[in-house]
């Protein structure tokens, strides 16, 4: 009779186990290395996205700051237009405006000699006076002035008129002061 001699093996299913256990790690260490590359991927696409919010915002900067400078060149202007629209105004409401003096200053316009400039007019008092500073170029133009200033009063357009003296600028420009007071 033959003695069988059961063979135990201890090992075997601690190898089982073990293999599990291994297997079981593997897809632990997969699954962190899969998070740890999906954590690193979104860490590098927030650095790409921050530096392209960043390039964009340099770019509207840039924007900003070239719309600024069109706008600091272009003050001067405006404040010329705000000026020359404030005197427009001014002016378009006197002549709006009823009363002798409307009148009387479209008269003195109207009989300018070409050439003549007016640099300044004043209406006062009740509409009883006007003043005007006028210049001229060159003294044949003055004279021209002059001459139609004397047939005015001549003609009794204008109750009197006063005239202060006739100076040269250094630019070479005449000019005089008349004062016109209105018939009543």
């Amino acid at each position: 009779m033959s003695v069988v001699t059961p063979q135990v093996n201890l090992l075997e299913g601690r190898r089982e186990a073990l293999a599990k256990q291994q297997l079981a790690v593997a897809k632990s260490r997969f699954v962190v290395f899969v998070a740890l590359i999906g954590y690193m991927g979104l860490v590098v696409a927030i650095f790409l996205v921050q530096g392209f919010i960043g390039l964009k915002i340099n770019k509207v900067q840039g924007t900003i700051n070239q719309e600024e400078l069109a706008l600091a060149k272009l003050k001067p202007v405006e404040e010329k237009y705000v000026v020359v629209m404030n005197k427009l105004k001014l002016v378009t409401d006197f002549l709006q405006a009823r009363g002798k003096a409307r009148e009387m200053l479209m008269t003195i316009y109207n009989s300018l000699p070409a050439g003549i400039q007016l640099a300044k007019v004043e209406v006062g008092g009740n509409d009883d006076w006007i003043n005007i500073q006028a210049g001229a170029k060159d003294m044949v133009t003055m004279v021209a002035y002059l001459t139609i200033v004397e047939d005015q009063v001549t003609a009794g357009t204008f109750k009197k008129i006063t005239l202060s003296g006739v100076t040269l600028d250094k630019d070479g420009v005449y000019s005089i002061k008349s004062d016109y007071t209105l018939n009543e």
